[in-house]
């Protein structure tokens, strides 16, 4: 991942120990729900959730452990 999503996952609350849950949002329009990113740097997609670009991504959604958004961050140079 680039330094744009790494600052922005990183400047955002884990959902649990080392993890954060997000929501992607991509320029399309799609969001792909309950992804895990692993302290900051790696996201894990299932075989269900469709690949997408890192420059695709718009927005980030971060979960609590109940899958309740917690906090929202827009990436305005991808818009």
């Amino acid at each position: 991942m680039d330094g744009v999503l790494v600052r922005a996952l990183a400047d955002m609350p884990e959902s649990g120990m080392g993890y954060q849950l997000v929501n992607v949002h991509l320029n399309d329009g799609t969001i792909i729900y309950e992804i895990s990113a692993i302290a900051c740097q790696m996201l894990e997609i299932s075989d269900e959730q469709r690949d997408f670009l890192e420059s695709e991504v718009v927005a980030i959604e971060v979960l609590d452990r109940n899958g309740v958004v917690t906090h929202r961050k827009t990436l305005s140079s991808r818009c």
